[in-house]
């Protein structure tokens, strides 16, 4: 995953310019966390390619996500 525009799921219908700075998974690899310059940070479930949960309210960029199940 690198920065620049996203291609994947969105919230929105216009086009995405916002850098992801970190990525996490878990051990299945089911689960995938990004953080990025946009300050959310999203939760999608890999076996479903779905944008499960959109974390808002980030006052900074987020650079750092972890994920431990």
């Amino acid at each position: 995953m690198g920065a620049g525009k996203n291609s994947g799921p969105s919230t929105s219908s216009g086009p995405q310019s916002h850098q992801i700075f970190c990525c996490a998974f878990n051990a299945h690899g089911t689960v995938f966390v990004t953080g990025s310059s946009d300050h959310l940070a999203r939760v999608y479930l890999n076996s479903l390619s779905l944008l499960a949960i959109l974390l808002n309210g980030y006052p900074i960029f987020i650079f750092y996500v972890w994920y431990e199940y």
